[in-house]
């Protein structure tokens, strides 16, 4: 491979890993407006839960759910500041793309699980929430692919 045609293939990975790494960090605002949504819309179901569970109070409930967004926003946000990171900086981070992996089994595992329980959905909340969590799946996989190819062309 010449070096015109290795330039180019290094431009097309990097902006490709940069529009991922942007696509990432949507997904962290997307969560939190998720969040958001689900605080005002489900307050009833979350209450319920605490009672299920009698060592269980409302206010622990809560503070799971705020402690999983959180997580999952600054998993994202590393994720996709990292990537573009590496496009504007040319450092050459890793890490980075494991954490990706990471997610990406967890992205496999939630969409799993909300297929699993189908029942508890409506039909339009069950397809948007499967659109959502395959988009994410395939930005992530787009991220890993331009990663690694990007890490590879810029010996």
């Amino acid at each position: 491979m010449d070096d015109q045609e290795r330039n180019r293939l290094l431009r097309k990975y990097k902006d490709k890993l940069y529009i991922s790494g942007t696509g990432i960090m949507v997904l962290a605002v997307w969560a939190v407006l998720q969040f958001c949504i689900y605080m005002t819309m489900m307050r009833r179901e979350i209450e319920d839960i605490a009672k299920e569970v009698p060592d269980l109070g409302v206010e622990v409930v809560y503070i799971i759910l705020v402690a999983e967004v959180l997580l999952e926003v600054a998993l994202r946000l590393y994720i996709g500041i990292c990537a573009r990171s590496v496009v504007m900086t040319g450092k050459r981070r890793i890490t980075y793309i494991f954490v990706t992996g990471l997610v990406i089994l967890i992205y496999v595992l939630v969409l799993g699980l909300t297929i699993l329980t189908f029942s508890s959905y409506s039909i339009v909340q069950f397809i948007v929430t499967i659109l959502v969590q395959l988009t994410a799946i395939v930005i992530n996989v787009q991220l890993i692919q331009a990663g690694i190819k990007v890490r590879r062309l810029s010996v």
